[in-house]
């Protein structure tokens, strides 16, 4: 008998997994005493069926990138799964189930095998052996435990789901294929540290005869505009396998006065005449502006590997994983306090994020050569962005501390009527403990108590009581009508009136972070506090504004996607109309209705939004029955968004045929581009899971549009900031700007002109054949009813 058959239990009832598995408690297979042990999640259908682990599709796929990317042979390992019965519907384990399989089976394989090494796949195998979650997080960090070492990594079913994690797989495959060869093939980095006026002045000169530096810093863990934000440490790397770290404002630090060390080296930062690197340089520039120390953007590693891949981790530590076999470095919360970590271990940390910066730069320079439409988009878009997004989110936001504190102290009232006026709804033996916020108490009032039909399920199988559920469920149910109202105070509360003021300096003003990398379609994302999720409602919106004795000023591009998608399809309907500046929507509502344009009622017209915005990149019709009713708040049976979908394409015949095309370039290239050059990847195009694909030939669609878009604003941004107009905000397709009364009359032609005639042609040989509209406005707050449409 083999140890496998003395473990199994083919009885085994423990938990719910074994009550669809057709071979019920499947055990590992390979070598009684492998070195290496290979866990992954839960059997498949075909494992399931032969009663054997990982001969599936992902067991194909792992052991070919074993052999090919690591050099391991699989009849080496032992394998098998953390969840010893196929999952019923294939669905995700749970923690108490994983805990179960492993307490009974997996910890008795560990030990009959006795392996040295342990490489666990995808996150439920993750858990069971290290009891930690977060696959992207830990993925590539080598854990001891026992008598073995641990390396988790990415399942081979999520790159054959997401051809897109097939890098970080490669990389992390490749390193451990190493580490079990006991061969070294990480960097190693010289760390020099500065302790004297004599080595300061060795570093100085050192700058000065450098041709490009990379340059980091390490802080206190406060924001930039917190007083008490200090720089703790910085490093330079201006040779390769090196790298010099100057104690600033750290406890072991030499100098009396730091602040005068940190502008004697903030002379080279200025400078243009050398490459400064840096990775996240947008970081490090805010620190040092707090010491008045100007630095200048040339080069940003994490910006050029967003714009060579937008799809894999930006992060230093994967990207030096991936691209230069680094081990996983870090030092997790104790950076927190970064000024009591001992200098040298804080400067090795410091020093290798230069010197793998500047090995990082190097690989990438060359990578941007041979793609030089991306190059250009990422030296005459992306860094002069980095640069000046640095003054727009320092300047701030300004809240009306006087609205605020009414309309916070309305919304605290409200969110108390509401949770009061709920509980005779609830059960009195639910009451004591009621959370309204809480989801799976709110499902098991409604669905269990109330008996109301479980329209969606969560990922877990649990009766789902999002949002999107109430709105259907809300005509026939006075709880799911009031839950909604109870939400949206709270959320009003707990997403922007509170988060605000926790977040504003002592100026009220709040600080939000732009991010370049920020999402995969090239748009731009804001966190801490996101701008661009605020509601429309002037209730919130308008508790922000322009600061005392300014006006506040908005510019918004008129449905630049509309325009953007009407020149690429060469849609000529389209493109007349917005030439002659006929309202789209309005046409697109009396096309869809059969109406007259002059008998279109209000309500009509925002339907017919909700169609211009859903079905431009393809929508089809049960999704637009969501979409107009979660975006729009209008109501649209299944047969009416069909007929309204063959109308709609009907009545612009070019964007289907665009579409197609769209499509047809993914599935051969992997990749569309942008008009002016910028890239979205799409690996995906290629997944065997129907729904992946779908979701990658709608981004073929979608991305090329809303990236010029967002574009169009970031290259605004750059333009008036060189012109001196103070860009506090960007929002979507919109800017915000905080300008002082008196210089009102000379800035509003600047921002409209500017906006409208961005030198597209000169930077980026794009001719735009369609016309670009800016609507400006002016106020004293955001979305406020006094702000006034500016003429011009």
């Amino acid at each position: 008998m083999t140890f496998q058959e003395k473990i199994r239990n083919p009885s085994c009832t423990l938990c719910p997994m074994y009550e669809e598995a057709g071979h019920v408690c499947l055990m590992g297979e390979g070598a009684r005493k492998a070195q290496i042990f290979i866990v992954g999640e839960a059997p498949g259908a075909q494992e399931d069926e032969e009663g054997r682990p990982f001969i599936g599709s992902s067991g194909k796929l792992l052991t070919k990138m074993l052999k090919e990317v690591a050099g391991i042979d699989r009849k080496d390992c032992y394998i098998t799964n953390v969840i010893k019965c196929r999952p019923p519907d294939n669905s995700t384990p749970g923690k108490k189930d994983i805990k179960i399989c492993v307490e009974e089976y997996l910890v008795k394989e560990l030990e009959s095998v006795e392996p040295k090494w342990v490489l666990t796949l995808g996150n439920s195998a993750l858990q069971g052996v290290l009891g930690k979650s977060g696959i992207t997080k830990h993925r590539g960090n080598l854990t001891k435990l026992g008598d073995f070492s641990v390396f988790p990594t990415f399942h081979p079913a999520a790159v054959l789901r997401n051809p897109r994690y097939e890098n970080e797989l490669v990389a992390d495959l490749r390193k451990f294929g190493d580490l079990v060869r006991g061969e070294d093939n990480a960097p190693k980095t010289k760390i020099k540290i500065i302790r004297n006026l004599k080595q300061l002045k060795w570093l100085d000169k050192e700058l000065f005869v450098a041709r490009g530096f990379t340059y980091d810093i390490e802080t206190n863990y406060l924001p930039y505009w917190d007083p008490n934000f200090k720089i703790v440490s910085i490093a330079f790397s201006f040779r390769a396998e090196e790298a010099v770290v100057v104690p600033i404002y750290h406890d072991e630090s030499p100098w009396k006065d730091p602040a005068e060390i940190l502008h004697f080296l903030g002379r080279w930062m200025k400078h243009k005449d050398a490459k400064h690197v840096a990775h996240n340089g947008k970081f490090d520039a805010q620190g040092m502006k707090n010491y008045d120390i100007e630095t200048y953007q040339t080069f940003d590693t994490m910006l050029a590997a967003h714009m060579l891949d937008e799809n894999r981790s930006k992060g230093l530590k994967n990207l030096s994983q991936f691209y230069l076999q680094a081990d996983a470095y870090g030092l997790g919360d104790e950076l927190k306090d970064a000024h009591k970590i001992p200098l040298k271990k804080l400067a090795l940390y410091n020093g290798r994020d230069t010197d793998y910066t500047l090995r990082l730069y190097g690989k990438m320079k060359k990578e941007l050569i041979e793609e030089p439409r991306v190059r250009r988009v990422f030296q005459r878009l992306m860094m002069p962005a980095s640069n000046a997004i640095v003054n727009v989110e320092r300047r701030g936001v300004q809240i009306d501390y006087k609205r605020w504190t009414e309309r916070n102290d309305i919304v605290q009232a409200n969110i108390a009527k509401i949770e009061k006026a709920m509980l005779p709804y609830v059960p009195e033996h639910m009451r004591a403990d009621m959370n309204f916020n809480s989801h799976p108490k709110v499902a098991k009032w409604l669905f269990e108590e109330c008996g109301y039909d479980v329209l969606e399920e969560t990922e877990k199988g649990a009766p789902s009581s999002k949002e999107a559920v109430l709105l259907q469920m809300q005509a026939e149910s006075r709880e799911a009508a009031i839950l909604l109202k109870f939400r949206k105070w709270f959320k009003y509360n707990s997403t922007y009136f509170r988060p605000w003021m926790e977040r504003s300096d002592s100026q009220k003003k709040i600080h939000p972070q732009y991010k370049l990398y920020g999402t995969v379609t090239g748009r731009l994302s804001c966190v801490e506090p996101n701008l661009q999720q605020v509601p429309r409602e002037p209730f919130v919106r308008s508790v922000l504004g322009a600061s005392p004795g300014n006006v506040w000023v908005e510019a918004d591009y008129s449905q630049a996607e509309l325009r953007i998608a009407a020149m690429l399809a060469h849609e000529t309907r389209m493109l007349r109309m917005f030439q002659a500046g006929e309202d789209i929507h309005l046409n697109t509502a009396a096309e869809t209705s059969g109406k007259s344009k002059d008998s279109i009622t209000k309500e009509e017209r925002k339907k017919a939004k909700a169609v211009n915005f859903g079905f431009l990149y393809g929508m089809m019709p049960k999704k637009f029955v969501t979409y107009a009713r979660d975006n729009y708040g209008v109501v649209v049976s299944l047969a009416e968004a069909t007929r309204v979908r063959e109308r709609f394409f009907a009545s612009y015949p070019a964007l289907h045929p665009w579409h197609e095309r769209q499509k047809r370039l993914a599935h051969r290239y992997k990749r569309v581009s942008s008009p002016i050059g910028r890239v979205r990847h799409l690996p995906d195009i290629d997944s065997h899971v129907d729904g992946i694909r779908m979701d990658a030939e709608r981004q073929a669609i979608n991305s090329p549009v809303q990236s010029l878009a967002s574009d169009f604003t970031l290259l605004a941004m750059i333009l008036l900031e060189e012109q001196g107009i103070p860009v506090v905000g960007l929002i979507h397709d919109a800017l915000a700007f905080d300008i002082p009364e008196n210089k009102l009359e000379w800035a509003l032609p600047i921002i409209k002109h500017t906006m409208e005639n961005l030198p597209l042609k000169k930077l980026f040989d794009l001719e735009i054949t369609v016309p670009i509209v800016v609507d400006v406005s002016v106020g004293t707050h955001w979305s406020d009813p006094t702000q006034r449409e500016w003429e011009g």
